[in-house]
């Protein structure tokens, strides 16, 4: 899989379809029947570790279910049906946001995390190209 590529200083929205390892379907984490929440921690690699210098954050609203219904939160969970293959997580930075990435090309990584009932069901690394702005 490909880098994901951010964009210092412009706004940017990363459509993710999940698909859990025998299904055929996308996880509708935007469910009435269930609270999702998620985190994702981006950090620069130090070393061989992953736990380097914070490079930023995002999550999804606290209250689960139709997080995707606010601009303020940063993760959001669009709604799909039950047979469907389509995106079902959504990264979002405003520009502001943008703006706070480091202005340098730097590869930087981060665990984004699905959280149902206090229990992590899901958790996958992502992958970041950080492209500077000239300014």
């Amino acid at each position: 899989m490909a880098n994901i590529e951010l964009k210092r200083g412009h706004q940017t929205q990363v459509n993710v379809s999940y698909i859990p390892t025998g299904s055929s379907y996308t996880t509708n984490f935007n469910s009435s029947s269930s609270a999702y929440t998620g985190t994702l921690v981006i950090r620069r690699k130090a070393g061989n570790s992953y736990n380097g210098p914070l490079v930023d954050s995002l999550a999804s609203s606290t209250t689960g279910n139709n997080a995707d219904s606010s601009g303020d939160f940063r993760v959001r969970f669009p709604a799909v049906s039950g047979s469907d293959t389509s995106v079902n997580i959504t990264l979002h930075w405003s520009t502001a946001e943008a703006e706070a990435l480091p202005n340098e090309e730097v590869t930087v990584y981060g665990d984004l995390k699905i959280v149902s009932s206090s229990e992590t069901i899901h958790s996958f690394r992502l992958t970041f190209d950080i492209i500077p702005e000239i300014i």
